[in-house]
């Protein structure tokens, strides 16, 4: 598996996304779902609802960027194998996937990349 760049901050559609685990050579965003943010972390006046619904909403952006992404939760942490395997048909399926060496851990935006916010 390559090395992501871990918080990586991608700007689009008049915005500054950050992204758990980014793979910017293979158009690939991963994310953590944890519970807590539909929770505890719920605004007052908010619906867990209301968070659900605005993670789709973000997310939908963030492919419209080109991106694939891939997200998992702490019940898939001790076998991660399924994740990796959605990784790596995300990263085959981008235009630099094809070419890739799976060996290689490229961390850095790269041409055709998405590009990373400078903030």
């Amino acid at each position: 598996m390559p090395v992501p760049v871990l918080q990586w901050k991608v700007q689009g559609n008049g915005r500054v996304y950050e992204i758990d685990f980014g793979w910017p050579e293979l158009h690939t965003v991963g994310e953590f779902d944890g519970l807590i943010k539909y929770g505890r972390l719920v605004e007052p006046g908010q619906d867990p609802a209301d968070v659900v619904v605005a993670e789709k909403l973000r997310e939908d952006e963030i492919r419209d960027l080109g991106l694939r992404v891939v997200r998992w939760t702490w019940s898939e942490i001790d076998d991660f194998d399924p994740v990796t395997e959605r990784l790596k048909r995300a990263f085959a399926a981008s235009p630099a996937g094809a070419a890739r060496d799976d060996d290689s851990s490229h961390t850095n935006v790269g041409a055709g990349a998405p590009t990373a916010a400078r903030v």
